[in-house]
């Protein structure tokens, strides 16, 4: 994973996050497109298409894209 001097450890800082309470989608088409499988994918995150995710962003959800 990727770390970066002198900000804490990528698992970290995504633990850190889901123990708050976020939540991590990954873009359905993006993840097929790049050849990944279910093994591939962060523990506790979802993979999914854009329609559910924009329902939830016009709810007023906060995002943040990578």
């Amino acid at each position: 994973m990727t770390h970066v001097k002198p900000f804490k450890k990528l698992e970290e800082l995504i633990d850190s996050f889901l123990g708050n309470g976020g939540i991590v989608w990954t873009c359905a088409p993006c993840f097929t497109h790049r050849g990944l499988n279910g093994e591939d994918v962060v523990e506790r995150a979802t993979v999914t298409g854009a329609g559910p995710m924009i329902d939830w962003i016009k709810q007023g959800a906060s995002t943040l894209s990578m």
